[in-house]
């Protein structure tokens, strides 16, 4: 039996069930967009994916889950993205 396969095979486990368990946690967040973030986690780090409609929401995302028992770090690579329709600010005057 090889022991380091069998710590990976526990790290990938480990893994999964801490990106899990943030899906869960934004998945009952009240801000629906946030129900849409995906998860994965790698040696402690968490990242989020996926679009958000404000860099408010950004950041609620990576504060819901970094309390979450073996995240060490987040890498938060939620895209913000405009609404359609939305007014945008003229850099020109």
């Amino acid at each position: 039996m090889d022991f380091t396969g069998g710590v990976r095979m526990f790290a990938d486990k480990a893994e999964q069930t801490v990106a899990m368990a943030a899906e869960t946690r934004l998945r009952h967040s009240p801000y629906l967009e946030l129900r849409q973030v995906e998860c994965s986690c790698t040696r402690g780090i968490l990242t989020l994916s996926g679009q958000v409609s404000s860099y408010y929401l950004r950041q609620v995302a990576q504060t819901q889950v970094q309390d979450i028992d073996g995240v060490r770090g987040i890498l938060n690579e939620l895209v913000v993205v405009e609404k359609a329709g939305a007014l945008q600010r003229s850099t020109f005057s």
